[in-house]
């Protein structure tokens, strides 16, 4: 699909609003599949026009593994909630059993996605803050530098990981063209 069309398919959906952002600003023969940095997008837009679903979770349970180092140490649950799943695509797993996994991983999700989005910003703001504290009298220009360099390093680390899920969907989903 060109931009056009896409955009035409994602109105109709009610896809977000940044979503139909991006896609108007966009040149009109782009191909918005091959542009987008947006895996999550990608899945939905996938999910919504009811393409193959063993491919749709194939590609999201790659994308919930980027996840993994968050998860607390002893902390099974999501893993065995994606092992279900990708054992459901390749035909190994009822979907009953995926319903039955379901619930579990669904109560670790609090857990590691609060040390998912907290870690980015943890590991940024461990030197500017002790830097902050050695120079006591710049200590209101430190802690707003520490404050922008954690915001900054929190987008772009959100973005990174977005664009590899977008990576990853593009390597399991072809191009969509419905």
């Amino acid at each position: 699909m060109d931009t056009i069309e896409t955009l035409i398919k994602a109105r109709e959906l009610e896809a977000c609003k940044a979503a139909i952002q991006w896609l108007e600003s966009l040149p009109p023969d782009a191909d918005p599949w091959a542009e987008c940095e947006r895996g999550d997008w990608m899945l939905w837009f996938a999910a919504m026009l009811e393409y193959d679903r063993k491919l749709i979770v194939t590609a999201a349970c790659c994308c919930a593994r980027l996840a993994s180092p968050f998860v607390p140490d002893g902390d099974a649950r999501p893993r065995i909630a994606l092992e279900t799943a990708e054992a459901w695509t390749r035909g190994e797993a009822t979907i009953w059993e995926v319903g039955r996994a379901y619930p579990a991983a669904d109560g670790a999700y609090p857990t590691a996605a609060n040390a998912a989005y907290a870690a980015p910003a943890n590991a940024a703001s461990a030197a500017p803050a002790n830097a902050a504290a050695k120079a006591a009298s710049a200590a209101p220009a430190n802690a707003a530098y520490a404050n922008a360099a954690n915001a900054a390093d929190y987008a772009s680390s959100r973005r990174k990981i977005l664009t590899q899920c977008a990576n990853i969907v593009r390597e399991i989903i072809p191009k969509i063209d419905r």
